[in-house]
C-alpha cells in the first residue's frame, strides 16, 4: 500500500491491489485513517509506504506518517527514486 502525498499536500492512496474492495484516489485524512486502519486489523504485516516528489515539503511528508501510525501501522517505509550513480571528478 502506498500513501503520496501530493505537493499541495493532498493525500492518494493506493490500495496496492488488495481483495477488500479498497479503491485507489484521493483522500481525505479521516479516510486514510479509517480505511488504513481497516487494512491492518486484517493484515498487521501490510507494507505501507509513503512517498512525494522533491517539491513536497517535509511537514506534509511527516503529517502522512502520523496519520498512519494512528491507523495502527507499525512501520511506514518511504519511497525514493534511486540516485543516479555520481561520478568521480
Amino acid at each position: 500500500m502506498v500513501v503520496t502525498v501530493l505537493t499541495n499536500g493532498d493525500l492518494y492512496l493506493n490500495a496496492g491491489g488488495e481483495a477488500d474492495g479498497v479503491n485507489s484516489g484521493l483522500i481525505d485524512p479521516d479516510t486514510l485513517v479509517t480505511t488504513v486502519s481497516a487494512i491492518v486489523r486484517r493484515n498487521p504485516e501490510v507494507q505501507v509506504l509513503v512517498g512525494g516528489d522533491q517539491a513536497v515539503g517535509y511537514g506534509h511528508i511527516y503529517g502522512a506518517m502520523v496519520l498512519l501510525q494512528k491507523a495502527g501501522v507499525s512501520r511506514v517505509g518511504l519511497m525514493s527514486d534511486p540516485l543516479e550513480s555520481l561520478e568521480d571528478g
